[in-house]
């Protein structure tokens, strides 16, 4: 496909409608940033990205545009931390920043291919389970991107992605968490609004990684004083449905934080008036049936008047019924977790216990009635070893009931397992 098509894909993709839905919008601009990226074209990229930073674009729901294009730059690499595409992208954007180290994009772009590189090196799993081989060049890509970051400070400061790419970068290098609130201090002196500092932010303060309850809290209060005059208490809103739809555990780590279920409600009825898609609608929609919020689910719910989009993990076609059913129909909710978990059961760890069981019965009821029972040898004291008929089948059943019960430990040790993590 020629560049200038590309390019004019791109410009198109940045004027969609407002009718749009939001998540298709997202998967437009990342789509085709990966696509300008792949084929080099990092000009068109840095006009796009340019025009996005001086208008402050948003999605019909309030995201920032500016962030999903840099957001590109994954895409482009792809999941393969090894795949030639990541070499070359690192390469173009090393040389674009070169040949242009007056654009704030370019710095950016830069920082931003290298921290995204390190993150495939990383993966998603638990640090437990990351290859020993994978943490070297895992740290050397942090600790690029933050380079880049730090020597055309002046320059990239510019563009509000700086900033929270750098927070992303000193929290992935085990930053305390009061050092990371006092660089947020600056970043929200000139970009308060620019909403992935404070998801960056807030996911480093997180107790789990470098922060804790109070300096969480001092954050929300510094955020909630820096936007107030112009967006009411919204990023409040914001700030915890992303660290819910970014968790594994989004309950406790909220209730670890001190959010509390009425201002987020407040807020996110905000958010709703100045940006009043579906997308948002879902998010307080999801966040009443995580919370438990029967009465107020159902209010939320009556007034979607369309297909309810999916807005985060815990919020699949199929949780979205079982909250209709847990708010409208009274059935209970913890069953109907339960009846989902237990649809995608793991049946693997039992594929033993299965063909023993079977073999055990199949020997059980082959036996008829009247059958002489099988002849082992006993030891008969003062008589040495003679043949002494022993009925077997009370060994097979104690065999049935041993399996049986191993195979009810393990089911209610997954249960436990998976609902008290």
């Amino acid at each position: 496909m020629p560049l200038r098509t590309i390019a004019l894909l791109l410009t198109l993709a940045v004027c969609i409608p407002v009718s749009a839905a939001e998540l298709d919008l997202e998967e437009s601009l990342k789509n085709q940033a990966a696509a300008l990226l792949r084929a080099g074209n990092f000009a068109e990229f840095d006009r796009i990205a340019t025009g996005l930073r001086d208008s402050s674009a948003r999605t019909p729901a309030g995201a920032w545009k500016l962030s999903m294009l840099y957001s590109g730059a994954w895409r482009a690499g792809g999941s393969d931390a090894n795949a030639p595409a990541w070499a070359r992208l690192e390469a173009g954007a090393a040389q674009y920043l070169a040949a242009h180290p007056d654009s704030p994009t370019a710095v950016v772009l830069d920082a931003k291919v290298l921290i995204e590189h390190a993150a495939v090196y990383r993966g998603g799993g638990y640090a437990s389970q990351v290859p020993q081989s994978q943490w070297a060049p895992f740290y050397s890509h942090v600790d690029a991107s933050m380079g880049v970051l730090e020597s055309h400070r002046e320059v990239g400061s510019a563009d509000p992605e700086w900033y929270a790419t750098y927070v992303w970068a000193r929290n992935l290098r085990n930053t305390p968490g009061d050092k990371i609130l006092a660089f947020t201090r600056e970043a929200l002196e000139r970009y308060p609004q620019y909403d992935p500092i404070h998801y960056r932010t807030a996911r480093a303060l997180l107790p789990k990684w470098h922060g804790s309850k109070a300096l969480m809290q001092q954050y929300l209060t510094l955020a909630l004083d820096r936007t107030r005059a112009d967006e009411g208490t919204q990023i409040y809103g914001r700030v915890i449905f992303n660290l819910a739809r970014n968790s594994n555990r989004p309950l406790e780590e909220l209730t670890e934080i001190g959010a509390q279920w009425e201002p987020f409600k407040a807020s996110y009825e905000q958010i709703l008036r100045a940006y009043p898609d579906p997308y948002n609608l879902g998010a307080l929609r999801a966040m009443a049936c995580l919370n438990g919020r029967k009465e107020d689910y159902k209010t939320i719910t009556q007034r979607v008047t369309g297909p309810a989009p999916s807005v985060a993990w815990f919020d699949t076609p199929q949780k979205q019924r079982d909250c209709d059913d847990w708010a409208f129909r009274n059935k209970s909710f913890r069953f109907a977790r339960l009846m989902e978990r237990a649809r995608n059961f793991p049946l693997a760890p039992l594929i033993p216990v299965i063909p023993a069981v079977a073999f055990a019965l199949a020997r059980l009821f082959r036996r008829r009635a009247g059958t002489p029972a099988a002849v082992v040898m006993k030891p008969v004291d003062g008589m040495a070893e003679i043949g002494v008929p022993v009925d077997q089948s009370q060994a097979f059943k104690q065999l049935l009931l041993i399996l049986a019960a191993g195979a009810l430990a393990f089911i209610a040790a997954w249960i436990a397992f998976h609902f008290l993590e």
